[in-house]
């Protein structure tokens, strides 16, 4: 297997490098240091302003399986950045970065809900959530299947600086400006049984120990995380047992961090590596208590030569400068603060480490020799000059050109030399797959996640009609759902008006009731009259035969 390396800036540069660099992404070879390829992109249709790129997580491999030889050829990233010469207008980006001979491409953008996201953007491990942290402390979950915006909740009353997962991949950490360290579970975060989805999300463990901003998280086998601050404060700590494993204070802040093999590397802000052995930093810890115990328990003076069996198991403080530690070590190099490492191990037979600091410098180095292979400044104009340049018009030309992220990029084994050979078809479409399926993130809450009954498939093109849409939802489940609920409706539809049918045939038939009972009424006073008028005649008739 192949690898190169991606290396972003937010201020890209506006012309064309003489190694063919100078985008906002840039693809490496870490053995060469050649420049493979590059993306340039404008914020705008003018092309005048370049689009930068603050930090950048890739999907897992698993989730690029889209094909037999999908996962080969094209490497789907989420990217956060903005407009290079303007603050505050930023976006959320979907990259494809495919082969090395090919550029990577730009699918879409999209606004966020807060401005300036802080801690930038990062994928779970699974592929299937997006996490944003904002300068106002909140952090942002999406889907990245479909962007709804699923949760937001404060997570510090402070910026929020730095994200991270835990290595199983279940749990958030996150690093505020307060100082504060939160453990936070995915469950509880991506849970759609509450209705509101602005709700207040508590989390499981609180780390308090640093003074300043916490500037760096970086996960660590076996359920640790370590931290940086500011203040060059170094922690690593178990998550759950919240057992702080190692405290150091180095000389300088700390802008960078990278693990391998036992190793914390960390670039400071004054362009120093320094670099903490954890088990050498543990056997040393336990022979300074050692020692300090041995020391408490003697009681007779000795000599340099004799020991105690005290001193014998847990050894003696001897070093006259204790804040030389053994287990540290310096790489000197950069002279700007260091702001991204990156780890590629194994390269062939090497162990190699990139690094990038706030100039625009990239260098190479091996882990093995500890020396730097190469030194590249890649958006600097005066790459190709001759080496007799002076050091101010380099750092003149690239000191606006900070290295904000290190990727490594897997590459197939056969991309350089069947390339030319090879139709790069497959590698559109797989592009064009993850495109349509990793849809825009959203910036508002769709109302209530809970009752959304509907899930639209987010690849269906937008002129289908409702009814192709409503046949062509993404759950079978949903849809007889959704048959049942219309069943139901038109049942009680077809109620509601045969009892209406009923009520008015019932009025009907007692108005036609009351007016029989007034006919009757009517009949009954008029036969009376008659009556009435009969008896009158009767005796008329009476009197006048009586009267003859």
């Amino acid at each position: 297997m192949k690898y190169a390396v991606a290396v972003t800036t937010a201020k890209p540069s506006s012309a064309l490098t003489p190694g063919g660099g100078g985008g906002c992404l840039t693809l490496l070879d870490p053995k060469t240091g050649a420049v493979l390829s590059s993306l340039r992109s404008s914020v705008d249709l003018s092309g005048k302003t370049s689009m930068g790129i603050s930090t950048l997580s890739t999907f897992p491999g698993s989730f690029c399986v889209l094909g037999r030889n999908a996962s080969h050829t094209i490497q789907p990233a989420i990217a956060y950045g903005g407009n290079s010469a303007k603050k505050g207008d930023n976006y959320a980006m979907l990259i494809s970065i495919r082969n090395s001979t090919s550029p990577p491409i730009l699918h879409w953008k999209c606004r966020l809900p807060e401005t300036e996201m802080s801690a930038g953007l990062i994928l779970s491990c699974c592929g299937h959530y997006v996490v944003g942290g904002g300068a106002s402390g909140s952090c942002y979950i999406w889907s990245s299947l479909g962007g709804k915006l699923l949760r937001t909740f404060q997570a510090h009353y402070r910026a929020c600086s730095c994200l991270e997962w835990s290595d199983c991949g279940r749990y958030l950490v996150t690093g505020g400006a307060d100082g504060m360290i939160h453990l936070f579970s995915l469950m509880d975060l991506v849970d759609t049984t509450s209705r509101n989805a602005h709700r207040s999300t508590s989390p499981l463990h609180t780390f308090s120990i640093h003074h300043f901003p916490v500037t760096t998280l970086t996960k660590i086998p076996s359920g640790r995380m370590a931290s940086t601050s500011e203040d060059g404060q170094v922690l690593l700590v178990e998550l759950f047992s919240k057992t702080v494993l190692l405290n150091v204070h180095l000389p300088h802040g700390i802008r960078s961090m990278a693990y391998h093999n036992g190793r914390m590397f960390l670039g400071s802000t004054q362009g120093t590596v320094y670099t903490i052995d954890t088990d050498a930093y543990a056997m040393h810890q336990t022979e300074r208590q050692g020692a300090v115990f041995a020391r408490r328990r003697s009681k007779a003076q000795l000599d340099g030569s004799a020991r105690t069996m005290d001193e014998i198991v847990f050894g003696r403080n001897d070093r006259p400068d204790d804040n030389v530690a053994s287990y540290q070590m310096d790489w000197l190099g950069h002279d700007s603060p260091v702001t991204s490492i990156a780890m590629l191990t194994p390269c062939g037979d090497q162990q190699i480490m990139v690094t990038g600091d706030e100039s625009g410098q990239v260098r190479i180095w091996d882990l093995e020799s500890r020396t730097c292979l190469n030194i590249l400044h890649l958006w600097s104009q005066t790459a190709g000059q001759s080496p007799a340049a002076s050091t101010q018009q380099k750092k003149a030309s690239s000191g606006s050109h900070p290295v904000t992220s290190i990727c490594i990029i897997s590459q197939p084994n056969d991309a350089a030399s069947s390339s030319m050979f090879r139709s790069h078809s497959s590698s559109h479409r797989n592009a064009t797959s993850i495109s349509t399926l990793v849809s825009p993130l959203q910036k508002f809450v769709e109302g209530d996640v809970a009752g959304a009954s509907v899930l639209p498939v987010p690849f269906l093109p937008t002129n289908k009609t409702t009814e192709e849409l409503h046949f062509w939802e993404a759950q079978p489940i949903l849809r007889k759902r959704r048959r049942y609920q219309q069943e139901e409706k038109s049942t009680e539809s077809s109620g509601v008006r045969k009892r209406e049918s009923d009520w008015d045939e019932a009025r009907e038939k007692q108005a036609m009731a009351l007016r029989i009972m007034e006919l009757e009424e009517q009949l009954k006073s008029k036969q009376t009259e008659v009556d009435r008028w009969e008896t009158v005649n009767n005796k008329l008739m009476a009197k006048l035969q009586t009267t003859k």
